[in-house]
């Protein structure tokens, strides 16, 4: 799936409902302490999850240009690690990839729908799967990646924190996304190197939904204030009994 590997300069900014309504006398909460909230809640529901499906919408800016919305059907296990998706109506409609990091070599299966339809195997990383209209690869991505490494930047920005004072402010809104209420995290100022990203980012949002606590929405733009990124996410369905028969290009139910 479309990269989006939200590294540790992230995590500080992420995660679960947003305290509303606290009584007169009482302190109020921070932002930065709502955002740990929802970090911690995102985080655990995660752990318990095996593998999920969902429809992700993908857009990116590519040598200058926005491109048109692409909606994909997903299908993510954690162990044995493998993704299934298939483009569904709109740019690259039937598009399908399988990646299984213990299966296919550790190639990505690539079919290409048409007249001419054919199937390949691809580097992860080669220039091909680049000049298909992805930013970044699509074997990182996805919330066990994300959660694995929130959970990493927390700790890592707790450490940060300890030792030179700093504390960097959060913004929280609340949005409707889906037509389900989420609330967004962005960070004052630009967050440290991706270190995947292609470009240089100014600032990095990620927003959550309120009934599930899972993504919502992550937006990213370019120092010089582009757009660049932005995905979405809308009908999980966690721990719907994934077999290996999900990630076999010989699946009757695929074109491979």
């Amino acid at each position: 799936m479309t990269r989006m590997v939200l590294t540790v300069g992230l995590a500080w900014m992420l995660a679960a409902p947003v305290v509303a309504g606290a009584a007169d006398d009482e302190p109020a909460v921070s932002n930065r302490d709502q955002a740990a909230a929802m970090l911690r809640r995102f985080v655990g529901e995660v752990e318990g999850f095996d593998a999920y499906t969902a429809i992700m919408t993908k857009q990116q800016r590519i040598e200058g240009e926005l491109q048109p919305v692409e909606t994909l059907f997903m299908k993510h296990r954690r162990a044995p690690e493998c993704r299934y998706m298939k483009w569904l109506p709109g740019p690259e409609e039937g598009r399908e990839i399988i990646f299984c990091a213990e299966r296919y070599k550790g190639k990505i299966k690539f079919h290409q729908p048409g007249f001419f339809g054919w199937t390949m195997s691809l580097d992860p990383d080669g220039s091909f799967v680049k000049r298909s209209g992805n930013l970044r690869p699509p074997t990182e991505g996805g919330i066990f990646n994300l959660a694995e490494r929130l959970q990493l930047g927390i700790e890592a920005q707790r450490s940060e924190a300890e030792s030179d004072g700093d504390d960097p402010d959060v913004a929280i809104s609340a949005i409707t996304v889906h037509d389900a209420p989420a609330r967004c995290l962005l960070p004052a100022g630009p967050p440290p190197d991706d270190g995947h990203a292609p470009y240089p980012i100014g600032k990095r949002e990620l927003c959550f939904y309120d009934d599930n606590g899972l993504p919502a929405q992550i937006r990213m733009w370019h120092e010089d204030g582009r757009l660049m990124e932005h995905y979405s996410f809308r009908d999980f369905a966690v721990n719907p009994g994934l077999s290996d028969a999900d990630f076999d290009v010989d699946n009757e139910d695929y074109d491979f």
